[in-house]
């Protein structure tokens, strides 16, 4: 949690954003490349060095991907790119990541976010208006329900059927999580203010966070995770971080001011759509890209009060 001071190190540094978003581009096509090797090499190849350890099958099929928070980060950079400069070759980068991510990493609540993250930012960026939307809706239904039979015999198919027998039967993930935010809901109780606090992660005597011998997991219910370490008082700050996101990065509720880029918007956007299973703000695998999320939007206010630009 000491990576939220990496703040401070960022926003005092000018950060050339257009090299650095470049970077983030390139080093995630690498590290998307060296995924698919692995995958498609399967116990021919050991490239990374936990591969078999995170490796579980879902659907039918192998679900793997190493990278971490980063693999999500990437896409949303590069669409961001995409939208900014239009060049075909950031959009081509970005759907060859996303199929990546839905074939290899498996996660319905990715799925969900990155769609959800796709639209808002198509939007923000007049791509996409309501009117627009209706006109090609009919177009997208009978799309829909040509392709749909035609995905039943994939992965995707049998994904879908997994979870709608998970949501009806309440068992699976779905169960299981349910049942994890009951426990963690009651553990908050205790202490709603404060929340249980940071817990040393090797311990398992007393440590009301660990819960392996249920198969409970804090890392997968999202916001719980949030709440359980921190209480309301970490909620009310997470509330106002948001709100003076949305003042430093919106004109108004639908236009960013000039200068932002969408990428850092999506961010955002796909946290918050995604945190009923991932916390994508204070968990250890994300929380550096908060704070040089938070930095590059601040950047511009901060360059033009110094009279650089």
């Amino acid at each position: 949690y000491y990576f939220i001071l990496f703040y401070f190190v960022f926003a005092s540094k000018k950060i050339n954003q257009q090299k650095l978003f470049k970077l983030i581009v390139l080093t995630g096509i690498l590290l998307f490349v060296l995924n698919n090797i692995q995958y498609l090499l399967w116990n021919k190849v050991h490239i990374f060095q936990s591969d078999y350890i995170r490796a579980q099958i879902r659907a039918g099929s192998l679900r793997f991907l190493e990278g971490g928070f980063f693999t999500l980060f990437t896409p949303i950079i590069t669409f961001g790119e995409y939208l900014k400069t239009n060049k075909k070759i950031y959009l081509f980068a970005f759907i060859y990541m996303v199929i990546t991510v839905i074939i290899q990493g498996k996660t319905r609540a990715v799925i969900f976010g990155l769609t959800v993250t796709v639209f808002l930012m198509l939007y923000l960026s007049r791509r996409i208006t309501f009117k627009k939307v209706a006109y090609i809706a009919p177009s997208l239904i009978i799309v829909s329900i040509l392709v749909v039979p035609l995905l039943k015999s994939t992965f995707l198919g049998k994904l879908y059927k997994q979870t709608e027998s998970e949501v009806g039967g309440i068992t699976g993930n779905v169960g299981i999580r349910i049942i994890g935010y009951k426990y963690y809901f009651g553990e908050v109780s205790k202490s709603p203010l404060f929340g249980r606090g940071i817990w040393n992660f090797t311990s398992t005597k007393g440590n009301p966070e660990n819960m392996e011998d249920e198969k409970l997991f804090l890392s997968d219910i999202g916001i719980m995770w949030f709440l359980f370490h921190f209480g309301m008082l970490g909620a009310i700050w997470l509330l106002f971080l948001l709100i003076r996101v949305y003042k430093t990065a919106f004109q108004n509720f639908n236009k960013l001011k000039e200068g932002v880029h969408y990428g850092l918007i999506g961010y955002f956007v796909f946290s918050l759509s995604t945190m009923v299973t991932i916390d994508c703000f204070t968990s250890h695998a994300a929380i550096i890209y908060l704070t040089l999320t938070l930095a590059l939007l601040n950047q511009p206010y901060q360059i033009k009060q110094n009279g650089i630009c």
